[in-house]
């Protein structure tokens, strides 16, 4: 077996993976994890625009401060 760097952001790339397919990982020890290949998770389907738009507008969450107050903060 061939040995795999992992990259910056923690991941591997192996050429027998399919990408979109859902792996579960098993840690067998500090030395070796197992990759199972799973089922699509089953979950509620993406949403629309106009479903999204209308959950934000139903939200009880509320910013306290101007979009551009919230630009000014975080771009400092």
């Amino acid at each position: 077996m061939n040995a795999i760097k992992v990259d910056e952001d923690g991941g591997i790339r192996l050429s027998v993976l399919i990408p979109g397919d859902y792996y579960q990982p098993e840690i067998i020890s500090a030395d070796e994890i197992k990759l199972r290949r799973v089922q699509r998770p089953v979950g509620a389907a993406r949403m629309t625009r106009e479903e999204a738009l209308n959950a934000i507008e139903r939200s009880p969450l509320r910013f306290t401060r101007s979009w551009d107050e919230l630009k000014q903060e975080t771009r400092r």
